[in-house]
Parts: C-alpha cells; sequence; structure tokens
C-alpha cells in the first residue's frame, strides 16, 4: 500500500512539473518586452537583447544592444494603443538598418506616437519588434511582444 501511495505521489508530481514548468517559461520568454539570442561571431560568443520601451510621452519603441560589430536591421515596431474616443489604433514605425562598431552598441528605432494624439492614450496595450542580425553573413533573427505596465 506504501508503495502505491508513494508512485501515485510521484506520478502526481511528474504531472505537476510537466504542466508548470512549460508554461512558466513560456510566459517569462514572451510577453515581458525582452528577448535574448546567442550567436557566434569572428569565433566569439556573444549575445543581444532586443527590447521594447514605453514613454507616455513619446510612445513605444524598440532597441537591439550587442557588444558584436555587425549588421542590424530593426523592422518598424507595431505599437498597439487603448484610445478614450477612437477605440484601439495600431501603428507602424520605420525600419532602421545600421553597421553596430566596437564603441556604438546599441541601434534604435524612432517612437512611434499615437496619431489621434498621446492624450487620448488610456494605456499603450503593446509593442511588436523584430530584428534580423547578420553575424559572418548568415541571418539571425528573433522578435518580442512587450505589454507595458
Amino acid at each position: 500500500m506504501k508503495k502505491r501511495i508513494l508512485s501515485l505521489a510521484l506520478a502526481l508530481v511528474m504531472v505537476l512539473i510537466t504542466i508548470v514548468i512549460p508554461s512558466s517559461v513560456t510566459v517569462s520568454a514572451r510577453g515581458n518586452g525582452y528577448e535574448s539570442i546567442s550567436f557566434k561571431f569572428n569565433g566569439k560568443d556573444y549575445y543581444g537583447n532586443l527590447i521594447t520601451h514605453y514613454d507616455p510621452a513619446k510612445g513605444g519603441w524598440t532597441s537591439f544592444y550587442t557588444e558584436a560589430a555587425i549588421k542590424v536591421e530593426l523592422d518598424g515596431p507595431e505599437v498597439k494603443y487603448e484610445t478614450k474616443n477612437y477605440g484601439y489604433k495600431t501603428y507602424r514605425g520605420r525600419f532602421v538598418s545600421e553597421v553596430l562598431s566596437s564603441f556604438d552598441h546599441v541601434a534604435e528605432t524612432e517612437p512611434v506616437p499615437c496619431k489621434v494624439g498621446m492624450n487620448q492614450v488610456i494605456r499603450c496595450a503593446s509593442i511588436y519588434g523584430y530584428v534580423a542580425i547578420y553575424p559572418n553573413g548568415v541571418m539571425l533573427s528573433t522578435s518580442v511582444m512587450g505589454t507595458p505596465a
């Protein structure tokens, strides 16, 4: 009887682990406005961070940080606003392409404001960003979704 109870308890723990751990990893990896990518460049390991930003006066934008001197292409961020009088409004920013140097480690898009007026914004519902990087001539990409508080 004790072996059955122990086996049942162990099976229950394993089921809980398979349910809880994958969902918490998924939640922490997406939707928080931050995504990391690792890559090799000239034989050295690097990482890069794609980050969403929001300022109530300016709007939403994305940036990519890395210490590698590589080509970075940031797609224009897609920013969704909930407004007082116009419902949900979605706007897209401008594409940015630059080659980062050993001194300049950040590529950044311009802020995307709410076109009906920032004074109409109840909240920024989401910011979606996408980056493509080109270490050693090979394209790597990642995306991020941010939901500002």
